[in-house]
């Protein structure tokens, strides 16, 4: 808990100085993005995230960003399935997937590998390098893997943080070579990979899925009941036009977006993959009780304290 509520302060601080609001709109503006919602704080403070500028009707798209904007990457026969990362208990599935990947192709664009200069690819990289000052730094970033020993530590949940120092020697072994100017940059941009891109389904027969890092839609905050889902649209096979954030119910102005990152998923595993734990989550559970122990009731508890009295009489057996 400590390490979320530091980060948070952090990640406030640094969200003020950079007035995003005002970027996101300027950019989405710039961009060709069509856009029913700001970015913003919710009433009383909190996390910043999407808010309806008008009333939308389910089936209706809330953001549209054109295809051509996105860091996209296809998955890959005998690709990592980055599933339950913090579960896995050696380096031994430390292969290649669409997170290291996504990440090599951030750090080029922030690299300016694009040109400075005109055409498409040199207008992606400027436009990346603005949006990367969107996303969290890495001071403010809580994914175990970007976390240093001493926090991992303060995790007090040991598969958890050896499970961050497992993904981080994967993705700085991984991306020993991408353009970034230190290992920390490398496990920022394999964090902002792992946590914010969406899953998109095959556009034709025979390919497989695709990974998509979607400026604008990654400010989407995540809920255990969403209103919100994600959605590629138009596109020759195999292609889209763009990707859209589309109302699944009747929304009203002012009202947050919101959508699932895993409706599964528990909170260290959430922890792990995104850099956060809600308030509640669905799918965690108490771990099982040893077998063979009897079921304690409430005359079991009792003959136990008679025979075993402790200092003073719990209040609530009087």
């Amino acid at each position: 808990p400590g390490v979320c509520v530091c980060m948070g302060h952090l990640l406030a601080l640094w969200a003020l100085a950079t007035d995003q609001p005002a970027t996101f709109g300027r950019l989405a503006s710039a961009y060709g993005v069509y856009s029913a919602v700001v970015l913003a704080e919710p009433p009383g403070g909190g996390e910043r995230g999407l808010f309806c500028t008008r009333a939308v009707a389910a089936g209706e798209p809330l953001l549209a960003v054109p295809w051509q904007l996105c860091l996209v990457d296809e998955d890959e026969p005998g690709d990592d399935s980055l599933e339950s990362v913090w579960e896995q208990q050696s380096d031994a599935a430390a292969r290649p997937a669409r997170d290291v990947r996504l990440a090599a192709q951030l750090l080029a664009q922030l690299a300016g590998d694009g040109g400075d200069g005109g055409g498409d690819a040199a207008e992606l990289s400027r436009f990346w390098r603005e949006w990367s000052a969107m996303l969290p730094p890495a001071a403010a970033c809580a994914h175990p893997m970007t976390l240093p020993d001493a926090l991992l530590e303060e995790l007090q949940h040991a598969p958890l943080a050896e499970a961050g120092r497992r993904q981080r020697r994967r993705l700085l072994r991984l991306l020993a070579s991408a353009p970034a100017s230190s290992d920390g940059q490398r496990a920022w941009a394999t964090a902002m990979c792992s946590s914010r891109p969406f899953r998109l389904p095959a556009r034709a027969e025979g390919r497989g899925g695709r990974t998509a890092f979607v400026p604008f839609l990654d400010m989407a905050n995540h809920a255990a009941s969403p209103n919100c889902e994600v959605q590629g649209a138009g596109g020759a096979p195999g292609a889209f036009e763009a990707v859209a954030l589309v109302a699944t119910r009747s929304l009203d102005a002012g009202e947050e977006a919101l959508i699932s990152y895993g409706g599964t998923a528990t909170h260290a595993a959430l922890f792990s993959g995104f850099g956060f734990a809600p308030a509640e989550s669905r799918s965690d559970r108490l771990e099982p009780l040893p077998a063979g122990l009897a079921p304690l009731s409430g005359a079991a508890l009792k003959r136990t304290l008679a025979a075993r009295p402790p200092a003073g009489p719990p209040a609530l057996l009087q």
